[in-house]
């Protein structure tokens, strides 16, 4: 039976959302990105907003969504590495894991956006103390990424070796599959 909420509790959320820096989750948390408190920080909520955010800011011929990035990163790293441990593999279903709550943005503007990149590794190393992740990341997260955006655009946007691209709703919940396999 859901609670009710009270006028008070009513008019607090009101105010985080037209003050401070503040963004309300899917799961109806609040966030303070510039801030973040690990107890605001839901893998729920990350698997969710990563469902709903495409690669390459859209310029795709089908939607692509981060999400479903993350769990084909751990795929190719499985090929590449063929059987890394937990923790490794956990990192790099999360690395794009910041992204739920700034969005995604292509790397030639995020490396012209020094406060973009700041809110990133913050958030990164909350999220990454929060899970249990390698923080910074170790450089093989970088090298399958990298693979993964050369494979991807071959994909979804040239369409040569065109993988399949998941709906939003099953992207979250691969995501989520991969993410109870790993942090256990």
């Amino acid at each position: 039976m859901p609670m009710e909420t009270t006028q008070e509790e009513t008019r607090s959320n009101m105010e985080k959302l037209h003050t401070g820096d503040t963004i309300r989750t899917f799961k109806g948390l609040y966030i303070d990105v510039f801030n973040p408190d690990p107890d605001t920080i839901d893998v729920e909520d990350i698997a969710h907003a990563l469902s709903q955010v495409c690669r390459f800011a859209g310029h795709t011929h089908k939607f692509y969504s981060v999400a479903q990035h993350c769990t084909e990163c751990v795929t190719q790293m499985r090929l590449k590495l063929g059987r890394p441990s937990k923790k490794i593999l956990l990192t790099m279903l999360m690395h794009d894991a910041a992204e739920a709550y700034l969005g995604d943005m292509a790397r030639p503007i995020k490396r012209r956006l020094p406060q973009y990149k700041q809110a990133e590794i913050l958030l990164e190393t909350v999220i990454a103390k929060k899970f249990g992740l390698d923080f910074p990341f170790p450089p093989i997260i970088k090298t399958i990424d990298n693979l993964m955006l050369e494979i991807e655009h071959d994909s979804v946007i040239l369409k040569k070796n065109f993988f399949e691209v998941l709906s939003p709703s099953d992207a979250e919940g691969r995501f989520l599959n991969q993410f109870a396999a790993l942090h256990s």
